[in-house]
């Protein structure tokens, strides 16, 4: 019950971020189809985590939004 909670309030404050996005009003369902569920190249190096999203992917811009409220540094 209490990691169910969690991921509930996880899943919240990824809502909460995503206010300038087409997610900001979307069900739990919904961001894990399109924001959790993600297929990309996975690049470390000594000082950072690069992913290289796919090309065709269709939420690329607000994908892109959502990290950089999350903390995530343009590169």
């Amino acid at each position: 019950m209490l990691l169910t909670a969690a991921a509930y309030v996880l899943l919240q404050e990824l809502r909460l971020r995503a206010a300038h996005t087409g997610w900001a009003r979307a069900q739990v369902s919904t961001l894990r189809e399109h924001v959790l569920k993600l297929g990309a190249k996975v690049v470390l190096s000594v000082r950072r985590i690069v992913l290289h999203l796919p090309a065709a992917f269709p939420f690329r811009d607000d994908w892109q939004r959502l990290a950089l409220a999350l903390g995530a540094r343009a590169g």
